[in-house]
């Protein structure tokens, strides 16, 4: 028969560490369950600038002003300016339009142009838009 006698200490210090440990695979559970639940992908949306932007967006979701080039994040409650590591002055402005129509004048490098009928996408080089 054993008579050791153990303290309350002691045990609530052993409860304890195991509550902790618990908590820890826990944690470690809630954090796998979150990596593995698919997120949704954006919804991309375009227009021009003079538009109201879309008010059923989710966050996440995108909004291309055809007019500009500038992109919009929606942030869950309202659009927002899309921002990058890069400059702003350094980002391509993207355009749309029928193949009919010339294509923008006073663009830079990188700009991008997508003809609306035909599915066609241009590049701007620096001199004239390249077809790709």
């Amino acid at each position: 028969m054993n008579t050791d006698f153990v303290s309350m200490e002691e045990i609530y210090d052993a409860w304890q560490g195991m509550n902790d440990k618990l908590n820890k695979q826990l944690q470690y559970l809630d954090d796998l369950k979150e990596a593995s639940i698919p997120k949704p992908d954006p919804n991309y949306f375009s227009g021009l600038s003079t538009e109201k932007k879309p008010g059923d967006a989710k966050k996440g979701d995108e909004f291309l002003e055809t007019d500009t080039g500038v992109i919009y994040v929606y942030d869950g409650s309202k659009w927002v300016v899309k921002l990058d590591d890069e400059t702003s002055a350094e980002k391509p402005n993207y355009y749309m339009g029928p193949s009919s129509e010339p294509k923008p004048e006073n663009v830079k490098r990188g700009d991008e142009f997508l003809e609306t009928d035909t599915d066609e996408r241009y590049v701007f080089d620096g001199e004239s838009w390249k077809k790709q």
